[in-house]
């Protein structure tokens, strides 16, 4: 266990079938994953993620969730879609499976829920590990080459909690700017955490 007890969590929503709901619990500093699986749903990864933070006697700090947290009213693409693609991986939400939007927001209503003070930031993994090395160092040694995806991106979410729960990081917040009359937000509270510079 790390000095400072701060732990954050990493989720891929998924369908129930094969447990494809991917979830992870990680300290920050430094950097190590604790416990990382699939799940079959919002509440079975929310349950298992909380009872590794438990058992390792941390607090959550900061959670990341590989889901859009936005909507866009008319329909279309969100500012932050449109900055994301710069890195090929960005779908709109209305192109997405209805699990996965489905899930994710009620994962983080969840985390609203029981970990009021928790940060919230939605991810997108795929464009992450494509444009910052930091990413793909993360996964070094949590994570093997063929192991499931749905894991991989979790702990790439729960890295991109942990930058964003961490101001002095740098970072942007991707929903800046937002038509707050154009987009529906499922949490108020939650950001979408962007490296720098890219």
């Amino acid at each position: 266990m790390g000095a400072t007890g701060k732990l954050v969590a990493g989720f891929d929503p998924g369908g129930k079938s094969g447990n494809k709901f991917g979830w992870c619990v990680a300290e920050f500093r430094p950097w190590r994953v604790i416990a990382a699986n699939g799940a079959s749903c919002a509440d079975d990864a929310f349950c298992r993620a909380s009872q590794a933070v438990e058992t390792h006697g941390g607090r959550l700090v900061a959670a990341g969730i590989d889901a859009p947290l936005t909507w866009a009213r008319n329909g279309g693409q969100r500012k932050a879609d449109k900055h994301v693609q710069q890195w090929g991986t960005a779908s709109g939400v209305n192109s997405l499976w209805g699990a996965c939007l489905v899930q994710g927001f009620l994962l983080a209503k969840v985390l609203e829920e029981k970990h009021p003070k928790c940060l919230i930031t939605e991810t997108n993994p795929k464009a992450l590990l494509n444009c910052v090395s930091a990413a793909r160092e993360a996964l070094e040694g949590a994570w093997k080459e063929g192991e499931s995806e749905d894991v991989r991106d979790a702990i790439v979410s729960a890295w991109a909690a942990a930058q964003a729960s961490e101001s002095g990081r740098g970072g942007v917040n991707l929903y800046d700017g937002e038509n707050k009359d154009q987009v529906y937000r499922v949490s108020a509270k939650a950001v979408y955490w962007w490296p720098p510079h890219s």
